[in-house]
């Protein structure tokens, strides 16, 4: 019984008849970028043709404090936005499994720009917004290991969830998490092969 009272009231307490504030708005955040852990690349991934057989870089998988932004148009609920991620830099500790030298030094950069639909579930009388987000873009990768350099563009599609709080009309609180994840990964023939980013948000947003 008092299960059930406690289940009543969280479905009372959630309001979803509610609508979110209609129009523009511009968010900004800093993030935690927690990227791949390794990169494999094939010869062809190097300009320089240095290697003449794949590799595989480790690197420090520690997270880096970046920053990320969106413009976009909200409509009942529904809504479009842009959005761009700087995933910084993480520094290479190893490649083929031997440990760099203390002389030697290497770093994997990243950066996500694209476009995505989202859809806000209004809370406790507008207050708080749930949103979600599914879009896809362009993520921009580069590779700087001793002795040769390597840099990809791929599609790569952006999954999140998200919670909004709104202090007024104009201006409101925002905290998320991303995971942008590289579709040709394990699908090209030569190229540099990483798993996902996850990105977690911290920020504001101002309502036009």
């Amino acid at each position: 019984m008092k299960k059930t009272i406690v289940l009543l009231t969280l479905l009372t307490s959630i309001n979803i008849a509610g609508a979110v504030e209609n129009g523009f708005y511009i968010g900004l955040n800093g993030n935690l970028s927690i990227g791949p852990a390794s990169v494999s690349a094939a010869p062809d991934a190097f300009s320089s043709g240095t290697y003449n057989s794949n590799q595989t870089f480790t690197y420090a998988n520690d997270g880096r404090f970046q920053y990320d932004g969106g413009l976009g148009y909200t409509l009942n609920n529904f809504g479009v936005e842009l959005r761009y991620f700087s995933l910084g830099s993480q520094h290479q500790i190893s490649q083929n499994g031997a440990p760099l030298t203390t002389n030697q030094t290497g770093t994997y950069d990243g950066k996500y720009f694209g476009i995505n639909g989202k859809y806000f579930v209004p809370l406790n009388s507008d207050r708080h917004e749930l949103h979600l987000s599914l879009g896809g873009g362009q993520l921009s990768t580069s590779l700087s290991a001793p002795n040769a350099n390597a840099s990809q563009n791929e599609m790569a599609l952006m999954l999140g969830v998200g919670l909004r709080y709104n202090i007024n009309r104009n201006l409101g609180l925002n905290i998320e998490t991303n995971r942008i994840t590289p579709v040709t990964h394990g699908m090209l023939g030569s190229g540099l092969y990483n798993d996902a980013y996850t990105v977690i948000s911290l920020g504001f947003f101002l309502n036009y």
